[in-house]
């Protein structure tokens, strides 16, 4: 993980990237539990930072990429997800692939992430953070 680095953000949480992924440096591969796939899915369809333009998966020869959340077909690479951690003292920032690194590619992201997510609540509306709500978090950050 580096320090978010891709808008001119200042923030009380320490804003951390993960997930960035390209050709030229290697990731860990895993298992997730699923539990944490499933607050992933939530958070990908809720998406902050939309770019112009969509951004394929270097490992995939598709340029637009979909992942099937609740029923749902969803273009991917075009936006960032956010995570807070139940502290509020990290915010987890990956692009949009970052569900279909994980699914396709089994990328692994870093244990420590991994944990802050699954100990938050399984419904968005209950990620409730010391120092609010899930939404108010991002407007308050992003």
């Amino acid at each position: 993980m580096t320090a978010y680095s891709y808008t001119n953000m200042s923030s009380r949480a320490s804003l951390l990237n993960v997930g960035w992924l390209d050709s030229k440096t290697p990731f860990p591969i895993g298992e997730v539990p699923p539990e944490f796939i499933e607050r992933v899915e939530t958070v990908t369809l809720t998406t902050y930072n939309a770019m112009r333009g969509i951004q394929g998966c270097f490992m995939c020869e598709g340029e637009h990429i979909h992942e099937i959340i609740r029923g749902e077909r969803v273009l991917l690479g075009m936006s960032e997800v956010w995570f807070p951690s139940p502290g509020d003292e990290f915010i987890y920032i990956a692009p949009s692939l970052f569900l279909h690194y994980i699914i396709s590619h089994n990328y692994l992201p870093p244990r420590g992430m991994v944990r802050d997510v699954v100990a938050l609540p399984g419904e968005i509306g209950r990620w409730d953070t010391p120092c609010g709500s899930y939404r108010k978090l991002i407007k308050r950050h992003g």
